[in-house]
């Protein structure tokens, strides 16, 4: 297991069977749709770390925007931090 899941998880008490939240869809939407993806907010290439505060889950929808630059990195971590601070877990 990549290292940015094993954190996700673990602060979150979840584990590989665990249904994960797609932040976007549930911070937006109230809706429940299974994130397929961790994303990190800053890539590694660009010195992000495995860390949480890096990491969001998204569907594979908001994924391709995410790496599409659609979606600004500023935008991901105001939903990312509204996501630990009202998760569903």
């Amino acid at each position: 297991m990549k290292q940015h899941t094993k954190n996700y998880l673990e602060y979150f008490g979840l584990g590989k069977e665990d249904f994960i939240y797609c932040e976007m869809n549930w911070i937006l939407n109230r809706v429940a749709v299974r994130a397929v993806d961790l994303h990190h907010i800053k890539y590694k290439s660009q010195g992000g770390g495995d860390e949480v505060d890096n990491i969001i889950a998204l569907s594979r929808e908001y994924h391709i925007q995410a790496h599409e630059e659609q979606l600004d990195k500023k935008y991901l971590i105001d939903i990312h931090d509204e996501f630990i601070n009202n998760t569903p877990y």
